[in-house]
């Protein structure tokens, strides 16, 4: 586990009183919150649809022109709910597929992916257990990813746990990850830290609200909303279970989530999220970018909930830094 990682972690939760390695429960938080999520992650994640999918349509363009006439052995690795499978699908034709395994840590989500996925005739098989998909008999040879990157402790490091399985020209189409470059760019901070100050004067008039919910006893109300979060469920559960010596608050379980994840120009700067720059010279000699776009001029939020005045400023920000989004899809191929 990067030591830098654990001081990014140090200032971002405290107290952090975790029982284990970092790594681990890491690892363990992740399982158990996308166990609670299962269920509503479609519904909480609307923009992964409708913002993603022609770019996957174009990614998979990319990756089947440069398979050739191959016939394809998928591996979509945290395969979630079954989007980049599905994608996969409603692109390539089903005789040119001769393989589908979808992995993905949370057996909740394997369920919910076999449901999304059960209607399709080529053969899939579902894996929650990692050390089986090393007793594949064939090689990969097109690797798929979808907002996984940011949850993994080790990184792009992932890759090289990978390499046994995938073919010498195996390309990996990586989907919907966080990107730094729009944190570090002077003009984008400047924009996103005032649309912070906005949302934090909108949030005053709820605030106002729940205080006079509260003289009216419908507080609980609020708390049960709460609750029933899967951050929280994760932090209670998590602590019963022995992860934590007390229960986190569900601010470090959302931080042990989506670890790479940055909210401020200061999470970027100390090291979190991705930059597809830095990450070819990480891959160097091993992987080449192909294609890549950037995309939420807005940081995480999703730009079809903006007002329309932040709206109209995100895409002033697109036609200045196309290549500084706050997320990023990506195609790379394998060179060795």
């Amino acid at each position: 586990m990067d030591t830098e990682l654990a001081e990014i972690l140090q200032v971002l939760i405290a107290p952090f009183h975790p029982q284990q390695s970092l790594e681990d429960l890491i690892v363990e938080v992740n399982r158990l919150y996308h166990e609670f999520e299962a269920a509503g992650y479609d519904i909480s994640h609307p923009e992964i649809r409708t913002q993603l999918t022609p770019m996957w349509q174009e990614m998979l363009g990319v990756a089947t022109n440069r398979l050739g006439t191959q016939s394809q052995k998928v591996l979509d690795f945290g395969c979630g709910t079954g989007f980049a499978t599905q994608q996969l699908l409603s692109a390539v034709s089903s005789e040119s597929i001769n393989r589908i395994i979808c992995y993905d840590l949370s057996p909740t989500m394997i369920e919910y992916a076999q449901a999304s996925l059960k209607t399709t005739h080529v053969p899939i098989n579902f894996i929650s257990d990692k050390t089986k998909l090393f007793c594949e008999p064939q090689e990969f040879n097109l690797l798929l990813t979808n907002s996984v990157l940011h949850h993994l402790p080790e990184k792009v490091q992932f890759l090289q746990q990978l390499e046994s399985i995938l073919s010498p020209d195996a390309v990996w189409i990586n989907g919907h990850e966080p990107s730094k470059r729009f944190y570090i760019n002077p003009e984008s901070a400047v924009v996103y830290d005032s649309y912070l100050r906005y949302k934090r004067r909108q949030r005053l008039v709820p605030r106002i609200i729940n205080r006079f919910r509260k003289k009216l006893g419908l507080e609980a109300m609020i708390s049960d909303v709460h609750k029933r979060s899967a951050a929280y469920q994760t932090a209670v559960r998590s602590h019963e279970i022995g992860l934590f010596a007390k229960q986190p608050s569900t601010n470090s379980i959302v931080r042990l989530v989506d670890v790479w994840v940055p909210h401020t120009p200061a999470d970027a700067t100390r090291g979190l999220g991705f930059d597809y720059i830095e990450m070819q010279k990480q891959l160097k000699g091993k992987w080449e970018l192909v294609w890549v776009r950037t995309y939420s001029f807005m940081g995480s939020t999703y730009e079809e909930k903006l007002p329309p005045q932040w709206k109209k400023k995100a895409q002033m920000l697109a036609q200045k830094y196309p290549l500084d989004g706050g997320n990023f899809c990506a195609v790379w191929q394998r060179t060795y």
